[in-house]
């Protein structure tokens, strides 16, 4: 499952909330850091390991900004999703997205890129679970002085492809957290050969289950790789330096 805490001086952003069973794990970490209000909760997409603790989230917490994808779909956790949204009005605002934005940060930039693999879907008709979520994801940059971080959700061949043939997106990143649990396609290798990537992440729960490509694509390209099944990953860095813990 994917959770990613991104937090810039007094800014807070989330991004995906992981599998419904870890909100322990994340409510305690975000209470030991002392964070009560999230600025941005981004959901990259609707898959049940990305939004099943968002509902409580939305809930415990003080959330002022939810982006997500405009889609619906037909499962339990985004129907509970949807409805702590209403709930929260008041205090949450959401934006479904349809084009992409970019969000001004006091010490950066963060850019969400919007999926164009199906250009016909209805936004109003469900999907059923276990479909083509994944190549519907968010894919999202941040800029922090020199240092750059792409964070790809659950991006298949065919949401890959589509990135790709954005211009405007490719450049350089130095940290990478890597699409769908380590699957391999040949999009994923041009992507990370053109980026000249340094550090990536890899949310797995065992080495078994990550494609060995992937492995070797990162080893040849000299990439400091992290697993998350080791533990949480922590990455810091000034906008300059860059210092990683696992």
């Amino acid at each position: 499952s994917d959770c990613i805490l991104i937090k810039l001086d007094d800014t807070v952003i989330l991004m995906d909330t992981a599998d419904a069973d870890d909100y322990g794990e994340i409510s305690d970490e975000l209470q030991s850091l002392g964070i009560s209000r999230i600025d941005y909760l981004i959901l990259t997409h609707f898959d049940n390991d990305h939004i099943g603790t968002a509902a409580k989230i939305i809930e415990d917490f003080e959330v002022a900004e939810v982006y997500m994808p405009n889609y619906v779909r037909d499962s339990g956790l985004y129907r509970s999703l949807i409805k702590s949204l209403e709930e929260n009005a008041a205090r949450t605002h959401v934006t479904k997205l349809n084009d992409d934005t970019e969000i001004a940060l006091p010490t950066g930039k963060l850019w969400i890129n919007v999926s164009r693999v199906y250009p016909d879907l209805s936004h109003e008709q469900p999907i059923p679970e276990d479909s083509m979520d994944n190549d519907l994801s968010l894919i999202c940059g941040l800029t922090l002085g020199d240092f750059s971080a792409l964070f790809m959700g659950d991006a298949e061949k065919s949401r890959c492809e589509d990135f790709l043939a954005q211009t405007q997106y490719q450049g350089q990143y130095d940290f990478v957290k890597m699409p769908h649990h380590g699957n391999y396609h040949k999009e994923l290798d041009a992507i990370l050969k053109n980026c000249g990537v340094k550090y990536a992440a890899i949310c797995s729960d065992a080495f078994s289950n990550i494609d060995t490509k992937v492995v070797m694509l990162l080893r040849n390209l000299n990439v400091l790789a992290y697993y998350s099944y080791n533990g949480t990953f922590v990455l810091r860095t000034d906008g300059n330096t860059v210092d990683c813990r696992q």
